[in-house]
């Protein structure tokens, strides 16, 4: 299948051809897509921020910070050592018998519970219900994510091209083509989930035959591949969304877009990549700053209002007070402020990649294929031949 070519490629010559692909560097000018994704998201932001934050509500980035810290320090001259020593062993030996006891609390309890029939089986329906409300609520939201995603996707591109819709024409353009985008993410959820199998099975069979080395050097280079091949289909699944979004197109058909403008244009894609690497860096700094000035401010606003009631209240209720201002005041407004920050750089990235994607593979794309309607010919009536007595 040909890619759609871009408006600078269909202008040029054999011998212009090869200049382009000998200067592949310079093909596309980030500075100015960078520019026009900001001026087009600062233009239009009433209108975008709002579909951007359903984006981040429904599945959009999510940072989790996990930290562990644990420590053993000890120290002191020869005189404290064996007391020391002493002290660590009662300890442990404490350590050792409350987990002990815990673990034979734990069996009693297990055994009660299984012995308690009517417990058990309360207890079994109340966790499947549990599973099936969390599994229905996490469906509900992929497939309204999957609506957000086409729904921005349009918008910008009518905004970009200046053409004045309306939110409810934009709906109906893409009535039910959620269900198709759901579909493709779901396929590649499979690729994925294929490709770290295969990768991963000859680390497993090592460990599994407790060759560790052979083991451990297996799973450097499974991981190195894991990463290549990742990368890959994550650009071939990106074009192929903007494919399936701006045009009513295949799924298959989508993917077959994809994969050609990726592997034309792979060079400028990884290129992409890290201009987007190094504006996250700058948005993450700017995010953080934005994120403790903003805590700043409100911990001392907190402070006010938190001490005014606590001159009217008394100090019967100081730490009911301090906890209801800090939620109210503080940590209520900054939950806010990341998922509104979240929203700019989420909505900012897709800008970003649509434009780029406008640049290599052009803004024209194929039509579906119409379907072939047979119209059936009429004969011509036999012509009437008087015989002549």
């Amino acid at each position: 299948m040909s890619v759609p070519k871009s408006s600078k490629e269909k202008n040029l010559s054999p011998n212009n051809k090869e200049e382009l692909n000998e200067s592949w560097l310079k093909r596309i000018d980030y500075w100015k897509v960078i520019q026009r994704a900001g001026n087009l998201f600062w233009d239009n932001k009433k209108r975008l921020i709002t579909i951007a934050i359903l984006l981040v509500l429904t599945g959009g980035q999510v940072v989790t910070f996990n930290s562990s810290f644990s420590g053993n320090m000890g120290g002191g001259d020869g005189s404290n050592s064996a007391q020391d020593q002493s002290i660590v062993g009662n300890e442990d030996w404490r350590n050792t018998l409350d987990k002990i006891e815990s673990g034979e609390n734990l069996k009693i309890q297990a055994r009660n519970l299984l012995e308690d029939k009517e417990k058990l089986y309360s207890g079994i329906a109340i966790a499947s219900f549990a599973v099936i409300f969390i599994m229905l609520i996490l469906v509900i939201l992929f497939f309204l994510n999957c609506h957000f995603h086409l729904l921005f996707i349009n918008t910008v591109k009518n905004l970009d091209l200046a053409v004045k819709k309306n939110k409810s024409s934009i709906k109906r353009e893409i009535r039910g083509r959620w269900k198709k985008l759901a579909l493709m993410r779901v396929i590649f959820g499979l690729i994925y989930l294929g490709c770290l199998t295969l990768f991963m099975l000859p680390a497993a069979f090592f460990a599994w035959q407790k060759s560790w080395v052979l083991a451990i050097t297996m799973g450097g280079f499974s991981l190195l591949a894991i990463f290549i091949v990742f990368m890959m289909i994550s650009y071939v699944f990106r074009y192929s969304l903007f494919y399936l979004a701006l045009g009513k197109l295949s799924i298959k058909k989508s993917v077959d877009c994809g994969y050609d403008v990726f592997s034309k244009f792979w060079k400028e894609s990884i290129m992409t990549s890290l201009v987007n690497f190094a504006l996250g860096i700058i948005a993450a700094i700017g995010f953080i700053s934005i994120f403790f000035v903003s805590l700043l401010a409100l911990a001392i606003i907190a402070a006010l209002v938190g001490l005014v009631i606590y001159l009217v209240a008394g100090m019967a209720h100081a730490e009911g007070i301090a906890i209801g201002v800090g939620i109210t005041l503080v940590l209520i407004p900054l939950i806010i402020i990341g998922i509104i920050l979240a929203a700019v750089w989420h909505g900012f990235v897709v800008i970003f990649w649509y434009l780029v994607f406008s640049e290599i593979a052009g803004c024209k794309l194929p039509e579906p294929a119409k379907e072939v309607v047979l119209v059936k010919t009429k004969k011509k009536p036999a012509p009437v031949i008087q015989k002549i007595k």
